[in-house]
């Protein structure tokens, strides 16, 4: 048998010769230039491979480059020592999904790199878990950086995304840049998103080596993601060894790096290919870049010193400093205000039932033998925010002690709103905090987050005001034809109170509702016309008032309630045609004092956004205020003119 496997191998053999095959060689590795520069006439550059075999080594002294096609002379050494700054950030996911073996696996493999990485390396080290924090800047100090490698525990969630950004303003925006990944993919919490974190990534500049630690919550792809758009790779470990093997690599591949020097030819400028190729492991190492080169100017610029170093972008993309949502200082303020926010609402969430639901879980409160629960306790243990209590507590203090509970309540009754003061005053806070939080989220300074704010809160105001009017129009609009309902029902023998409850059974709101109202408090012993005047206080309606003149008018001297009404309900009704025709006469002044208050406000924020250097002179000396405060006043004088000459009352 052995034989004949013998045999078969010499016949394949013979035939791959006859059919012109060759010995293998080997194949070309991938390799990439990184912290490109130019200094001078000289172009500078760090030959990086993370694929060379175990052992392997790129030979220095066989470096041949090509700049636009053109061979140039060129000479290379080993990194260390060349200027060009050479920097590695080790982003390390500290989240809960790394307590126990994970977050000892990744000391132990931090460590590794550590030890590996050549000493001009400066070393940093970033960890995230909801947050991200820059616990060393990249430091020669390799003590330092251990230090803060041994105190890492696991907690909380992960924000893989939000870390990134941090990670690569950690690293600068010059000479070569390495941020090596420790994360299982995973991201719970980020304000990022994953494509705002690929993004930032392929436009920095800055080499990835991405580790993947196998956890319950890993993802791949984002790893791969992260690691294509760097330009390095990423690897699987699921041990402690395994993943210090990968850190011991990855700190390798800094080691083998080489400097090299070429020569600019004098006559290439604009966007060109730089090749470069050199001998590693019996094979060959190619990298190419196509950068942006300068126009060479005639003789150096006046003031410049020969050695400075200018670092080339790569052509038809933009170098991006990108220090994410969470490298400013706003951003914790928005985490706050989103945090606040998440918590208001939660604790308003049983706030927002209807009033009818509250009245059933209070019947709940009786156990099923009849025996009643003290309600206090009860609703302390039925509640699953018992972290609603104090914030409401603070709220109601503050309602009562600026006096707001009254009109408040009114407000929010006339718009059929079942909160208390104190609740709406919570619900307003959250729409504020949220305004504040998302301003600043997307980056729109201190002043215009704040600015969102307090529109916010305006706008919540006149959510409720609006949704007033509307209520109180309808209701007058309705008017008529309820008391036109109560006089037939007189007409026919039934009593003022079974008239009013046959208006509340067969209307719509608001009328249905109000009127039942009415008719409870009288059931309850209040007088059934000073329950009609409540209402009409209540909605703020003349004409109901009239209507419940008339009934204590009749009531106290006597006559025909029925004929009454219908009169009523009749002037009512020209009343009602008389306005709509006012309105009617009025509304080209309307919409002319419309357009004149709208169209300084849209032609401002028109050119601020298209713009903004025009108008930004407005704000940036004393006499644009002086024309701001100017126009605001004249805005508000015309506003209130125009308003008195369309306003006609009827």
């Amino acid at each position: 048998m052995g034989g004949l496997r013998t045999l078969l191998a010499g016949w394949l053999a013979l035939a791959a010769l006859l059919l012109g095959g060759s010995p293998a060689v080997a194949d070309d590795v991938a390799g990439s230039l990184d912290g490109l520069q130019l200094r001078g006439d000289t172009i500078e550059a760090l030959l990086t491979s993370s694929n060379l075999s175990a052992g392997a080594s790129i030979d220095p002294s066989t470096v041949t480059v090509t700049v636009g096609g053109q061979e140039v002379e060129a000479t290379g050494e080993p990194a260390g020592a060349g200027t060009v700054t050479r920097r590695a950030v080790l982003l390390v996911d500290v989240s809960g999904s790394m307590r126990g073996t994970g977050i000892d696996a990744a000391k132990h493999a931090a460590s590794a790199f550590l030890d590996a990485v050549p000493p001009d390396v400066e070393v940093g080290l970033v960890v995230f878990n909801d947050t991200a924090q820059v616990l060393a800047e990249p430091t020669r100090d390799r003590a330092a950086v251990r230090a803060h490698v041994d105190s890492l525990t696991a907690t909380r969630e992960t924000a893989l995304y939000d870390a990134i950004p941090v990670a690569l303003q950690s690293l600068g925006t010059a000479g070569d840049r390495t941020l090596v990944v420790l994360s299982d993919g995973g991201d719970t919490v980020s304000l990022n998103t994953k494509d705002t974190a690929v993004q930032a990534m392929a436009g920095s500049g800055v080499r990835v080596e991405a580790v993947g630690f196998r956890t319950d919550e890993s993802q791949d792809q984002v790893l791969a993601d992260l690691a294509a758009a760097g330009h390095g790779r990423v690897a699987q470990a699921g041990n402690s060894e395994a993943l210090a093997a990968v850190f011991a690599q990855a700190a390798q591949t800094l080691t083998r790096q080489i400097r090299v020097a070429a020569e600019r030819p004098a006559d290439v400028s604009g966007d060109v290919e730089i090749r470069v190729t050199a001998l590693a492991g019996g094979g060959s190492v190619v990298a190419t870049s196509t950068v942006s080169l300068p126009e060479k100017p005639a003789a150096p610029a006046a003031g410049t010193e020969d050695d400075a170093a200018t670092p080339l972008a790569p052509a038809g993309t933009r170098v991006m400093n990108v220090p994410g949502l969470l490298a400013s200082p706003w951003p914790p303020a928005a985490l706050v205000g989103l945090f606040l926010l998440v918590t208001t609402l939660l604790i308003a969430s049983p706030l927002l039932q209807p009033a009818s639901k509250r009245r059933a879980q209070r019947i709940e409160l009786y156990s099923m033998q009849g025996r009643k629960v003290r309600a206090r306790d009860a609703l302390q243990q039925a509640s699953p925010h018992q972290m609603a209590q104090p914030f409401l507590h603070a709220a109601e203090q503050f309602v009562q002690w600026r006096g707001l509970a009254t009109g408040w309540a009114l407000k929010l009754d006339r718009a059929d709103m079942s909160l208390r003061p104190h609740e709406w005053l919570v619900l307003r806070i959250a729409a504020s905090l949220a305004a504040l939080a998302v301003g600043a989220v997307l980056g729109a300074g201190w002043f215009w987050s704040i600015v969102w704010g307090v529109l916010a809160w305006v706008a919540t105001g006149l959510y409720v005001k609006i949704k007033a009017e509307r209520r109180l129009a309808k209701f007058a609009a309705q008017l008529p034809d309820a008391l036109n309902l109560v006089a037939s029902s007189i007409s026919t023998g039934f009593s003022l109170p079974q008239a009013l409850d046959a208006v509340a059974r067969d209307t719509s709101d608001p009328m249905r509702v109000e009127i039942g109202r009415a008719l409870a408090e009288a059931r309850l012993g209040m007088d059934l016309e000073l329950a009609l005047g409540r209402t009409a206080y209540r909605m703020r309606n003349q004409d109901l008032r009239w209507a419940v003149m008339a009934i204590q008018v009749q009531r106290q001297v006597g006559g025909n309630l029925a004929e009454t009404l219908r009169t009523t309900v009749a002037t009512l009704r020209e009343r009602s045609m008389l306005r709509r025709h006012v309105k009617a006469l009025s509304a080209e002044g309307r919409l002319s004092a419309y357009i004149l208050i709208g169209l300084p406000i849209a032609i401002t924020a028109w050119l601020y956004i298209s713009n903004r250097e025009y108008i930004s002179l407005l704000w940036s000396n004393v006499l644009g205020w002086i024309m701001i405060v100017v126009a605001l006043v004249g805005m508000v004088i015309g506003t209130l003119w125009m308003r008195k000459v369309v306003k006609v009352e009827v």
